[in-house]
């Protein structure tokens, strides 16, 4: 049961596959191959992480309700690795690419005393 439960997980990462599931926080980008990786009781995650973006890993039991798996890693023109352990009997993941944040310009403005 365990192996058809990482097949399934797997291929949602496929792409084109999970650009349903994106949240208003961030966006799952269905161009993002995300390679799945078990070792003894933990799952390795591996993508290639553009310069300057900002990603995090997300896990479900139930492709619902996710919650954080990581801390926010930024890309760096590099492979990305997440590792997280094997908890229960399925479990679902996700990488989040999150959205830029706003910048903005200060205006400072010189008052002369007339």
């Amino acid at each position: 049961m365990r192996r058809l439960i990482f097949a399934i997980s797997a291929l949602a990462f496929l792409p084109g596959a999970v650009s349903e599931f994106g949240t208003a926080y961030g966006t799952v980008d269905p161009n993002l191959p995300v390679t799945i990786i078990r070792t003894n009781q933990s799952i390795i995650l591996k993508w290639f992480g553009s310069n300057a973006v900002a990603y995090q890993v997300e896990s479900s039991t139930a492709l619902i309700g996710w919650t954080n798996s990581s801390l926010v890693l930024t890309g760096g023109s590099a492979f990305l690795f997440v590792t997280n352990p094997i908890v229960g009997d399925r479990e679902f993941f996700r990488v989040k690419r999150l959205p830029r944040p706003r910048s903005f310009q200060l205006l400072l403005i010189r008052a002369q005393a007339s």
